[in-house]
Formats: structure tokens, sequence, C-alpha cells
């Protein structure tokens, strides 16, 4: 099965697939998990980014013993060499392997709620810069996402922690503090779903 990938660096591979069904071998944890989806819609984003995730880190060299869960509920693997994040959006689902740092992706299709929600996490230097711009802020948002991603930690705010500085694509937590942490972006278009990595 052929699906979209792109190097970001030889250190970090991106993968898009469409969410549809997908045959193969399931791992035994993965059968038990898909058991207890009732809903179709999320057993299908389930399989096909258990699917991705399995190419992916078999096509890196690593071999695919499944996807768990770390303390802070974010997907994970044994393999502790390799960095993995997930994301699904409007029929899609993205999967990045990294093997030095840790990363964070998000995908999103463009959606004009955002322009209400953007006050909740933009602040007022970043609202300025966006101007309204739907396609801008839908990689803001993705950059947000995939920045929490990262960071992994629940006592966060998007619109005061975390600053976006679109110019010098970098990601950047608590900017204002001794505890300041930057990070690149990665941004790109596929098929009209917006996709962003930091790392």
């Amino acid at each position: 099965m052929e699906f979209f990938t792109h190097y970001i660096d030889t250190n970090i591979c991106v993968g898009i697939l469409p969410i549809q069904h997908y045959e193969y071998e399931l791992l035994e944890k993965d059968k038990l998990y898909v058991e207890n989806i009732t809903h179709q819609d999320k057993k299908k984003e389930f399989l096909a980014s258990r699917f991705l995730a399995k190419q992916m880190i078999e096509k890196q060299g690593f071999m695919y013993e499944g996807l768990d869960k770390n303390i802070f509920n974010a997907p994970s693997i044994l393999n502790e060499n390799i960095h993995i994040s997930l994301s699904h959006s409007n029929h899609f689902t993205a999967f990045v392997i990294s093997k030095n740092n840790p990363i964070g992706i998000d995908i999103e299709a463009k959606r004009n709620t955002l322009l209400k929600l953007q006050y909740k996490f933009l602040s007022e230097k970043e609202r300025f810069f966006v101007n309204n711009d739907l396609e801008l802020l839908t990689y803001f948002w993705c950059a947000k996402e995939a920045l929490y991603k990262v960071y992994q930690q629940k006592k966060i705010t998007f619109a005061e922690d975390m600053h976006i500085d679109w110019e010098n694509k970098k990601a950047i937590l608590f900017a204002n503090t001794d505890k300041k942490r930057v990070f690149d972006i990665f941004n790109y278009m596929y098929q009209n779903i917006f996709l962003v990595c930091v790392y």
C-alpha cells in the first residue's frame, strides 16, 4: 500500500494516509483494543493509524511492536530510541517518526470556527500577525497542538505559554520565563489538509 511520505531531514519522516479499511495482521493488544470500539469511524481511524505507524516504523528499519500510551496519555512506542506522534483529521491520519528528538504532529482541515476560537489560543501579538487569514490561523492552531504534544503536560495555556514565530518557523514554550524552550516548525499542505510538525 502506497502512502504519502516526506523526510523533514534524515532523522524525521512524516506519513499521511486516507482513513479507510485496511486488511493486515493486528497485534493481539490491538485486537483487544479495537473490539471495544463501537463507533465505526473511530474504529477505522484506529486501524488506519496503526497501519500507517507499522508501515513507517518498519520502513525506518525498526520492529513494530504496537503503540502504547505514556503517563500523559500520548501515543508512545516500546523502542526508546525513536519518538513518534500521530494526528487525525477530515478522513486522514498522519504519523511522524523522529530518531533524535521528541516531536509533535497535527493535521487539520480549514474551518471557519477557528476565526471565533482564535482568542482562546492566540496572543494579541499573534492575532495581529495572523490578521484573520484562515490558512495562517489553521497553521497556528496546528503548531500549538503539535507543541502541546511535544510538551505532554496538562498545565499549559495555549495563548499565554506558547508563542509561534512564523517568520522564523519557531515554536516557543514559556517565552518570558527561565523555562523557555524553542522548537523548529515544519509545515505542509496535503490535499487541503494543513500539517505541522514541531521538533
